[in-house]
């Protein structure tokens, strides 16, 4: 019996320890990661979005407009639109349409946070750092809360 307490608590202990804790930083140069920034000018994809319990499934259509922004719109297979948003050039992040059921702060928040880490947008690379561990090389660039990984 003492022993399995003993190795439930060793297991809890090990396994509540940051991924990315063994990280050893090094020097080089942090712009190499944009190279991986994606360049497109139409893109469609059939995408699955799991939002609060409902699963919605359908196509992501991305567009670079002529002024330099991006739009994405979500819809499914019959074109009903789940959302339509626009990034400017400028960072900006503008709403176009978004389902009633969707229009939460929260959602909101997460998909544009899950999109600019696709877009790879904004990366403000002056406290940004390159740490490695074995063989992949990490990028890291802090955020407001966290810091965002790209993993080469």
């Amino acid at each position: 019996m003492r022993c399995l307490l003993l190795s439930s608590c060793l297991l809890l202990l090990f396994s509540c320890t940051n991924a990315y804790k063994n990280l050893h930083r090094t020097s080089g140069d942090i712009n190499v990661v944009q190279q991986f920034k994606p360049v497109f000018s139409v893109a469609l994809y059939k995408a699955e979005i799991n939002v609060t319990g409902n699963y919605l499934s359908g196509l992501l259509l991305i567009k670079k407009m002529p002024d330099s922004s991006t739009r994405m719109l979500f819809s499914n297979e019959m074109g009903f639109k789940f959302f339509d948003f626009e990034f400017s050039g400028k960072g900006d992040f503008k709403i176009h349409y978004i389902l009633e059921k969707m229009n939460r702060k929260a959602v909101i928040k997460t998909l544009r946070g899950d999109f600019e880490l696709v877009f790879m947008e904004p990366l403000e690379t002056r406290d940004a750092f390159i740490a490695v561990k074995d063989q992949p090389v990490y990028y890291g660039f802090p955020q407001a809360k966290g810091i965002n990984y790209y993993i080469t």
